[in-house]
C-alpha cells in the first residue's frame, strides 16, 4: 500500500518532462503561426504600395509642422487608399508629455527609478505609461531613454534610468519596455548611442573604441532588442567616431540589425540627419519628423527641409533596400494590432488616476532609501 503513491509519483515525474516539452512545442508553433500571419499581411500591404508611396512612407510627419497632425510629433504617415492610419508618436521618457493630447503623469527622475534596483517598479511604470497612451489614442511612446550619466552637466540625465551601470540599465530598460508594450503601445529606446552630454550635443563627436561601446554604452540598447523586443530605436544627434549616429552603417546595419537581429525600425531624432542618402544607405528606416534639419547649435538653428525625401531617394532606390524599411514600419503596425482595433481606449480613464498616483509616490519613497 505504501508503494502505490510512490509509483504514481514516479509516473508523474516521468510524464512532466514530456508534458513540458509538448507545451513548449505548442507555444512555439502558435508563436510561429502568429509571426507568419503578421508577415503575410505585411507582404500583402507592401505588394499593394506604389514606389511613390514607399518613398514618402520613410519620412515622418507630426505636430508642429506646416500640416499639423492632431496628436504627436513623430508620426508615421497615413495611406488612406490602403486603410493605413496615421501612427501617433509622443514623447514620454518619464511621463506622457502631451504634444497635442492631454499631458500625463510626470514621474520622478529616471535616476530615482534606477536607484531602486527594482525591475517590477520599472515594469509597472511602463504599464502605467502604456495605459496613458491608450487613454489618449497614442500608438507610440518616444521612450524610455537609455543613456548614461557620463557628466553632471548632461541636461537630459533626468530622463535616463541607467545610472553608470550597463547591467542595471539593461535590466531596468527591458522591464519598462515590456510594461509599455504589454498595453498595445510601441516603445522607442533612445538615444542610440553615446548621447551623454548637453553642451554642443547636436554636433559633438564622441570617440569610443568598439570594446568600450559594446561593454558600456550598447548593453541597455541590446537588452531593449533581445529582452523586450522594442518596437523602435531612436538614433541620436551626435557623431560617433566621425559619423553622425543616424548615418552610421556600423551602428545601424552591423550592430543593430545584423548582430542583434533587430526586427523593428530605427528612426532619427528630430532633425538629426544631415545627409539623407548616407542615412538611408546606412540602414536608417525613417526620418522624423521629416521636415526639419538641425544646421547650427547653441541653442539651436534649424532649416525647414527634410533629408530622406522622395526626390533625394528616388535616384538611389536600388541601393537602399527600400522595401525592408517599409516592411519594418508595417511589421510594427500590424503586430501591435493597429489595423484591427481603435487605439483609443476610453475605459482606461476611470482607473488610471489612482494607479498612476500610487506608482509615482511609491517610486519616490523607494528611491529615497
Amino acid at each position: 500500500m505504501l508503494g502505490a503513491p510512490t509509483r504514481i509519483h514516479s509516473s508523474l515525474w516521468i510524464a512532466l518532462p514530456v508534458l513540458s516539452i509538448t507545451f513548449g512545442v505548442l507555444v512555439g508553433l502558435a508563436a510561429r503561426a502568429q509571426q507568419n500571419s503578421v508577415e503575410e499581411r505585411v507582404t500583402m500591404l507592401l505588394g499593394h504600395m506604389t514606389l511613390e508611396e514607399k518613398l514618402a512612407y520613410v519620412s515622418g510627419v507630426g505636430f508642429p509642422n506646416p500640416s499639423p497632425s492632431p496628436i504627436g510629433i513623430f508620426n508615421i504617415k497615413p495611406i488612406e487608399r490602403l486603410k493605413l492610419p496615421e501612427i501617433y508618436g509622443v514623447d514620454g521618457s518619464i511621463g506622457f508629455t502631451g504634444q497635442g493630447a492631454t499631458p500625463g503623469t510626470r514621474y520622478p527622475a529616471g535616476q530615482l527609478l534606477a536607484s531602486t534596483w527594482n525591475r517590477e517598479r520599472a515594469f509597472d511604470e511602463g504599464v502605467a505609461q502604456g495605459q496613458e497612451g491608450r487613454a489618449r489614442g497614442v500608438h507610440r511612446i518616444l521612450g524610455p531613454a537609455v543613456n548614461f550619466y557620463r557628466t553632471p552637466f548632461n541636461g537630459r540625465s533626468f530622463e535616463y534610468m541607467t545610472g553608470e551601470d550597463p547591467f542595471l540599465g539593461a535590466v531596468m530598460i527591458a522591464a519598462e519596455i515590456n510594461g509599455i508594450q504589454s498595453q498595445g503601445v510601441m516603445a522607442t529606446a533612445k538615444h542610440y548611442v553615446a548621447n551623454d552630454e548637453e553642451v554642443n550635443r547636436f554636433f559633438v563627436n564622441v570617440i569610443a573604441d568598439e570594446r568600450t561601446l559594446r561593454e558600456i554604452y550598447l548593453p541597455p540598447f541590446e537588452a531593449a532588442v533581445k529582452l523586450a523586443n522594442t518596437a523602435a530605436i531612436m538614433g541620436s544627434f551626435n557623431k560617433l567616431n566621425g559619423d553622425w549616429a543616424c548615418e552610421s552603417s556600423f551602428l545601424i546595419t552591423q550592430v543593430l540589425k545584423q548582430d542583434w537581429g533587430f526586427q523593428g525600425f530605427i528612426e532619427s531624432d528630430l532633425g538629426a540627419i544631415h545627409d539623407g542618402v548616407k542615412a538611408a544607405k546606412a540602414g536608417l528606416d525613417i526620418e522624423m519628423p521629416g521636415w526639419v534639419t538641425i544646421v547650427g547649435g547653441n541653442p539651436i538653428e534649424i532649416a525647414f527641409v527634410g533629408q530622406m525625401t522622395p526626390d533625394k531617394l528616388r535616384p538611389i532606390v536600388d541601393e537602399i533596400n527600400l522595401d525592408d524599411k517599409v516592411r519594418r514600419l508595417l511589421r510594427g503596425i500590424v503586430s501591435f494590432g493597429f489595423l484591427d482595433r481603435p487605439q483609443l481606449d476610453s475605459s482606461i480613464r476611470s482607473t488610471i488616476r489612482e494607479v498612476k498616483t500610487r506608482l509615482s509616490r511609491s517610486r519616490a519613497r523607494a528611491s529615497s532609501f
